[in-house]
């Protein structure tokens, strides 16, 4: 065999080896970790701690990690850090209404035991700008700002539940003892915040079973604030109107 046929035939079989070898290292670095989830969703409020996307064989070291989507560090978002047990990010209650962003977190290099990008949805929980919020925004828990009918001490609890597309609940409210019913409040239109209460029986209060009927007006005027003009009709007193209500999403 001629020299230069040997030569070009070693060349070839060489190159041959080092793809091989090539191919075999690109796949041995990829991480063993990922991520054990695809997406999860929270409200800005859970600002007030830090929660854990968690990692499934194994752990995966912060510069492996690649931070993007609509939400920004910093205004939405801080990476409180990196563990054996996922990455650890708080969230940031801003009082801004940003409608639903996104942040996702994903592995430079694709994982081969796990999920490689992991979606979180960061759901704005501001009420005070109608556009884009849905009536969801506005249940939780709420302080008494102002209660006149003086049911409730100020700095005292309600829950606002969702009952459907168009209304909420003050669960407790007013405070009868029985038959309670909870206040129902209509939010037909998010761009003007005006609430209407239609007459509704509100229960009984104490032994005497004197039976409560209230109705009244109402705006959303701030960040999940709910401001109240009611009045309340009781057999034994008459028409009481002009009682404020006014409670604030805690």
């Amino acid at each position: 065999m001629k020299k230069s046929k040997l030569i070009n035939r070693t060349l070839v079989a060489l190159s041959f080896c080092a793809i091989a070898v090539s191919c075999s290292d690109d796949g041995s670095d990829k991480p063993s970790a990922g991520f054990a989830g695809i997406a999860s969703a929270y409200y800005e409020e859970d600002g007030n701690s830090t929660v854990t996307i968690p990692f499934v064989n194994g752990s995966v070291s912060a510069s492996d990690l690649i931070f993007d989507g609509t939400a920004t560090e910093g205004e939405d978002y801080t990476v409180a850090g990196v563990t054996e047990e996922g990455v650890q990010i708080a969230f940031i209650d801003d009082n801004d209404w940003e409608g639903t962003e996104n942040l996702r977190i994903r592995l430079a290099k694709p994982s081969s035991n796990g999920n490689s990008i992991h979606t979180v949805t960061l759901v704005s929980n501001n009420c005070s700008d109608p556009e884009g919020q849905t009536l969801a925004d506005m249940a939780g828990t709420y302080s008494v700002v102002t209660d006149d009918w003086e049911d409730f001490a100020e700095g005292a609890h309600l829950t606002v539940s969702v009952v459907d597309e168009t209304h909420i609940r003050i669960v407790q409210y007013p405070a009868t003892t029985v038959s309670h019913q909870g206040l129902l409040l209509t939010v037909a239109d998010f761009s003007t915040g005006a609430i209407t209460v239609a007459s509704q029986a509100s229960g009984t209060y104490g032994s005497a079973a004197t039976a409560t009927t209230t109705s009244g007006t109402g705006e959303i005027t701030g960040p999940c604030r709910i401001e109240l003009d009611l009045t309340f009709v009781l057999p034994c007193c008459g028409t009481n109107a002009g009682y404020a209500l006014v409670i604030q999403k805690d």
